[in-house]
């Protein structure tokens, strides 16, 4: 599913996709989904153009395990 940028219209809103979780105040991406769509309608959020990479910084890669001490 395609995901598209959205910003909440009011600081502070607080919401969140129940799949993508909680929507900054400077916004970001949520999944192109009927949760999205109704809140689009609803007015809570507004369309955005955004660049991916942008919205979602590049998560770093979870660090190796550590071997413990000999």
């Amino acid at each position: 599913m395609a995901n598209i940028g959205v910003k909440p219209v009011r600081k502070g809103m607080a919401l969140t996709h129940p799949l993508d979780g909680p929507l900054a105040d400077d916004g970001g991406l949520w999944r192109d989904d009927q949760f999205t769509l109704r809140r689009l309608r609803d007015g809570d959020i507004k369309r955005v153009e955004t660049d991916e990479a942008d919205a979602h910084p590049a998560r770093s890669a979870a660090p190796a395990a550590s071997k413990g001490k000999e």
